[in-house]
């Protein structure tokens, strides 16, 4: 009798148990992988934040200062100083958070355009 129990368990319990546990074990490594890769992602936007609100205010303080020391700001200095901005965001940016971001957002390039324009407009709010 404890034979055909024992019998039982080795040859049909165990492997369902193992089996379960296999699939228990794979779903638990991808929820791990989903919730790094998550949270990478949430570092990157936040480097990126920083990033741009630290160059925005210095582009500030330097490049349009100067300009409306003389003159008004004009679409082409406006589009200079923007095009300067991604270029710096992008330079200071880490390349590992770079490639994170791109391969998780639409596009890179006009998420750090709302970025700017964000920190661009509570600039001007503050101004005011």
């Amino acid at each position: 009798m404890n034979n055909v129990v024992l019998n039982i368990l080795v040859e049909g319990v165990v492997p369902i148990v193992v089996t379960g546990l296999g699939i228990l074990g794979g779903h638990v490594l991808l929820l791990l992988k989903t919730k790094l890769k998550n949270e990478q992602v949430k570092m990157a936007l936040d480097q990126l934040a920083k990033i741009t609100l630290s160059v925005v205010q210095n582009l500030n303080q330097t490049k349009v200062y100067e300009i409306k020391q003389t003159r008004s700001l004009t679409d082409a200095d406006k589009r200079d100083i923007k095009d300067k901005a991604i270029y710096l965001i992008k330079s200071q940016m880490q390349d590992e958070f770079l490639k994170l971001l791109d391969e998780n957002t639409i596009d890179v390039d006009q998420r750090i355009n709302t970025e700017i324009e964000s920190q661009v407009f509570e600039i001007n709010q503050m101004a005011e």
